[in-house]
C-alpha cells in the first residue's frame, strides 16, 4: 500500500476514516470505502469537531459609514465648491 491513495471510480484522494476498531480509506467526492489491511500505514491523529474549527471570512472591499456630523460637513464642502466652480467660470467668461 503506498502513502496515498486514490480512489479507483473517481481517481479522487481517499482519506483514512475510523469506524469502531477498523480504519478505512474514504473518498469524500464518490463515497466508495475500502478497510485498511495494514494499520500500522494509517495513524489518525487529531480529529477536530465542528464547533472548535475556526471560520473564515473574506471582506473584499471596505465601506466607512460616516458620522452624523461628517455628512453635514461634507455637504457643506460640496456646496461651496459648487459655489467657487460657478464663481469661476462666470470670471473666465467675463475675460
Amino acid at each position: 500500500m503506498s502513502i496515498t491513495d486514490f480512489c479507483p471510480k473517481c481517481r479522487q484522494l481517499l482519506v483514512p476514516q475510523r469506524k469502531k476498531d477498523n480504519i478505512y480509506l474514504v473518498c469524500r467526492v464518490c463515497g466508495f470505502k475500502r478497510k485498511v489491511s495494514d494499520k500500522k500505514s494509517y495513524k489518525l491523529r487529531q480529529v477536530i469537531n465542528e464547533q472548535k474549527r475556526r471560520k473564515t471570512r473574506v471582506i473584499s472591499e471596505t465601506r466607512e459609514v460616516p458620522v452624523e456630523g461628517e455628512e453635514a460637513i461634507l455637504e457643506d464642502y460640496y456646496k461651496s465648491s459648487l459655489e467657487y466652480l460657478a464663481e469661476t467660470e462666470e470670471g473666465e467668461e467675463e475675460d
